[in-house]
């Protein structure tokens, strides 16, 4: 586990794998990556959680259809990530995942591609730039509260942008906050 190095001012990366902002730890590794950008993602061996489509490079293979399971998508590298989660659950709620700029760099999802269309289980449907995942650690949460979180309670998947520790527009990001995520298209 990654301890937390504190800047004075300004959005960085840490060295370690934490990232803060004035003073402020915005989210803590708990897992370095298993898979790297670059590397041969595995295919499922368990029930698929995510399916990503469109502007991929050779991670997708010959159909241009990345298919991950639980275990493979943890293997990006999880973080965790303290947010104020007024939009479901009306409080702070501690999350762990994947940051979105990792799942996109190991699908090696082409320079061009601009935007990220995803899409609910009950087929709501979302757009949020590719530029997102590289300005704020957007973070696709496989866990709540230590907990995995069932489709009944917003899951398996679903995006977390980190508000009450970064000044997000609630107009803007709220409705990017896709829960019961299980497609991302690249275009």
């Amino acid at each position: 586990m990654a301890t937390a190095l504190l800047l004075t001012a300004g959005l960085a990366g840490c060295a370690n794998g934490s990232l803060a902002v004035t003073g402020q730890i915005l989210y803590r590794t708990i897992s370095d990556p298993a898979i790297a950008p670059g590397d041969v993602i595995p295919r499922p061996q368990g029930d698929v959680v995510l399916t990503i489509s469109g502007r991929l490079g050779p991670a997708a293979g010959g159909d241009g259809v990345l298919e991950l399971d639980m275990a493979t998508l943890e293997a990006l590298g999880l973080v965790e990530m303290q947010v104020d989660d007024q939009i479901a659950e009306g409080r702070t709620v501690v999350f762990q995942g994947v940051l979105l700029l990792r799942l996109l760099e190991a699908a090696q999802v082409e320079a061009g591609a601009r935007v990220l269309t995803m899409t609910a289980l009950n087929d709501y449907a979302v757009e949020i730039p590719v530029a997102d995942a590289a300005s704020y650690p957007v973070l696709i949460a496989t866990r709540a509260d230590g907990e995995r979180m069932s489709v009944e309670h917003y899951g398996p998947l679903r995006i977390i942008y980190p508000f009450g520790l970064l000044p997000l527009s609630r107009a803007t990001f709220e409705p990017r906050s896709i829960w019961q995520l299980y497609l991302i298209r690249a275009g």
